[in-house]
């Protein structure tokens, strides 16, 4: 069963925090940004799983893919350096998500669409997607965080890591 955003939220883990500030190598970032970050990362896979059950209790829905945007690259980051904390992870996936959420996550109607429109069309259509859901599920301003304000921690060479990471 997925918990409340508020539950997931008050979800904290040390641990993890302290192996993110130290593992985010491109900035030196304060304990107020790491903290709204991995928030932010909680709020990300809580959405994940709650579109996932929306999926299979409305099979007609045309739902949104629900990954990393490229501005959200810091979320990434913090979400490899949790995994990285296997135990702590799953036990989270499990009490919180109802579900252990792999990564990286399927993005099918993404690859379709870049498929059939392009590849311009298909990430424009992605972010159109993903914002709105963001907005309905969390709020505008979380939206902002994720596709615009996180832009600022993009390392030089985020087009490298993202394509290696692929």
């Amino acid at each position: 069963m997925i918990q409340s955003l508020e539950k997931v939220l008050a979800y904290k883990n040390a641990q993890v925090l302290k192996a993110c500030k130290k593992l985010y190598i491109y900035y030196d970032l304060s304990d107020a940004e790491c903290q709204q970050i991995f928030e932010d990362l909680l709020r990300f896979l809580w959405l994940y799983a709650t579109v996932e059950k929306r999926k299979i209790e409305e099979p007609n829905w045309d739902a949104p893919d629900i990954s990393i945007a490229y501005s959200m690259l810091a979320i990434d980051q913090f979400w490899h350096t949790f995994i990285m904390n296997t135990q702590d992870y799953m036990d989270f996936c499990n009490d919180y998500l109802g579900q252990y959420v792999h990564h990286p996550i399927p993005v099918s109607k993404y690859f379709k669409n870049k498929k059939t429109l392009g590849e311009d069309k298909a990430n424009e259509l992605f972010i159109v997607e993903m914002a709105t859901c963001v907005i309905e599920y969390l709020d505008g301003e979380v939206a902002w965080r994720w596709f615009d304000e996180y832009e600022k921690y993009l390392p030089e060479n985020a087009d490298e890591l993202i394509a290696h990471h692929g």
